[in-house]
């Protein structure tokens, strides 16, 4: 009997593409993952990613899909009212969706990010 092909992974099915960006109250991650995706409905593509705060505030996440061609790439707002952490932490991002599915850990140092651009600029 015929098995269904195995698919060797290059990469993980989700990863982060450039650097992390933050501000006093939001981090702005982008993530890409290993093939396209098409959505039924907006609110079907806002609940694709799912992330997961393993310790700390819980900010408000918003994911949202990058125009054709670039459907492989999500960009990340996470909104933190009472202001970002100071000390580092780790996001779990993760998507289950039509059979396919894949994870990725986003370690994010908002005093590196601060210090950082402090020192290029004026």
């Amino acid at each position: 009997t015929p098995t269904d092909p195995v698919i060797p992974s290059s990469g993980s099915a989700l990863s982060q593409t450039g650097k992390t960006s933050i501000n006093s109250n939001n981090v702005f991650i982008t993530l890409k993952t290993s093939q396209t995706f098409t959505f039924n409905n907006p609110t079907e593509m806002q609940g694709f990613i799912k992330a997961v705060f393993p310790s700390g505030p819980k900010p408000t996440v918003y994911c949202t899909q990058r125009n054709s061609p670039n459907l492989d790439t999500f960009d990340c707002l996470l909104i933190y009212p009472s202001g970002v952490p100071n000390s580092p932490f780790q996001i779990n991002f993760s998507f289950n969706y039509q059979g396919r599915s894949g994870d990725t850990t986003v370690k994010v140092s908002p005093l590196a990010a601060k210090s950082n651009a402090k020192a290029g600029g004026k």
